[in-house]
């Protein structure tokens, strides 16, 4: 299996089908494509092969992925510009060289989205089990541990040892 191949596979065992959740800053997703960025493309019916297009065009090529050496660190980039945005992960290859640096700038994204828009913490646990499958694939150290406590509403524990 190639490096984009194993990204997707990746990704799409997390960005599922067809939702319409209400809080989603999204909006209505399909394979975590979203009507808000494509909104003169058909979400509902969305194929798989379309999905596999927009993702390999817009998001596998412009953060860079064919490019990269590190196998790692494509899978990594390619699911974070997906689930965080390829504006994001451009900005953060510009300092995060590691899959370790790169999983912990995205967790300070979640964490900077839950401190503007509180609405978004009912997606904290999914984004941390998502981050810790991600990091687990990788090979990385790092983890993110979420309680459910009131005390921790704006603030996740951050967890970076090994299991």
């Amino acid at each position: 299996m190639n490096k984009i191949d194993k990204a997707l596979a990746f990704t799409l065992k997390w960005e599922g089908g067809y939702v319409d959740n209400p809080q989603d800053m999204g909006g209505i997703t399909n394979y975590g494509i979203s009507q808000r960025h494509y909104p003169n493309l058909d979400i509902k019916n969305l194929t798989l092969e379309k999905v596999k297009e927009i993702y390999e065009c817009h998001y596998w090529t412009r953060v860079g992925c064919p490019w990269m050496k590190d196998e790692k660190l494509a899978i990594v980039a390619f699911d974070t510009a997906v689930n965080c945005g390829v504006g994001f992960v451009k900005e953060a290859l510009k300092t995060c060289n590691t899959v370790d640096q790169l999983l912990e700038a995205r967790k300070q994204r979640y964490f900077s989205i839950i401190t503007k828009n509180p609405t978004q913490r009912t997606f904290r646990k999914g984004w941390s089990n998502r981050v810790n499958d991600l990091a687990e694939l990788v090979g990385s150290s790092v983890r993110w541990v979420v309680e459910d406590t009131k005390d921790n509403v704006d603030k996740p524990k951050v967890n970076n040892n090994k299991k």
